[in-house]
């Protein structure tokens, strides 16, 4: 059997057999397998591809500089994504952290529930300031609030174990008589000594001891 070739403007006679030589030859040729470099840099593509999709984006008629561009971009708005979703759960983890120790200082209830209104009180927040500063919490201080009942002697105390716990530490407000009658239940609990009593109100970088006028 023979085939008509066109090649350069005349026909060229071929057997079937050697047409077919030919066309596998050229086959192979085509479709030899890619090397590891090429093989590896088309399943990179493939992922971002996918990535992207994932992302909202259509890839289906970007060209290869907008396609990188595109990618880059996402990439960088989900990396801004997650930093600010880390420092939101930083934040909130630290703010309970605060509100933790705050809580286990002992507080009165209706001196924590006054916080926030005193806020907006400009002399009341300057005596605050002012006693903040003066306070050394790294060498230890004594400080006495002195005054007729009902000043807000109690309520500047319990402002400023909430400040010093919002930077994380730990403060303690105990009445004096319950801290003399915690001292005094380890005179007749073996399991107790008077040294562990007194840790509890050692251990806080701030003490408020309250009511000092009661006997």
């Amino acid at each position: 059997m023979k085939i008509q070739l066109e090649k350069q403007g005349r026909y060229v006679g071929q057997t079937e057999m050697e047409l077919y030589s030919l066309v596998k030859a050229s086959h192979a040729a085509i479709k030899q397998p890619p090397t590891p470099e090429e093989a590896a840099r088309a399943r990179n593509r493939l992922r971002q591809r996918m990535y992207l999709s994932q992302a909202g984006v259509d890839v289906s008629n970007l060209s290869e500089s907008d396609f990188d561009l595109k990618l880059a971009d996402v990439k960088s708005e989900q990396s801004r994504r997650r930093d600010e979703e880390d420092r939101q759960a930083k934040s909130l983890q630290w703010r309970n952290l605060c509100e933790t120790r705050f809580a286990q200082a002992g507080c009165p209830a209706r001196h924590v529930g006054n916080l926030d209104s005193l806020k907006s009180d400009v002399r009341w927040t300057e005596k605050l300031n002012l006693l903040d500063e003066q306070s050394d919490y790294k060498k230890g201080f004594i400080v006495g609030l002195i005054g007729p009942r009902g000043t807000g002697k109690t309520e500047l105390a319990v402002a400023l174990i909430h400040r010093v716990c919002g930077r994380g530490h730990w403060s303690r407000y105990v009445k004096v008589a319950d801290l003399f009658r915690e001292i005094r239940a380890t005179y007749s609990n073996s399991n107790m000594s008077e040294e562990s009593a007194m840790r509890k109100f050692t251990n806080p970088v701030l003490l408020v001891i309250d009511e000092m006028h009661e006997k």
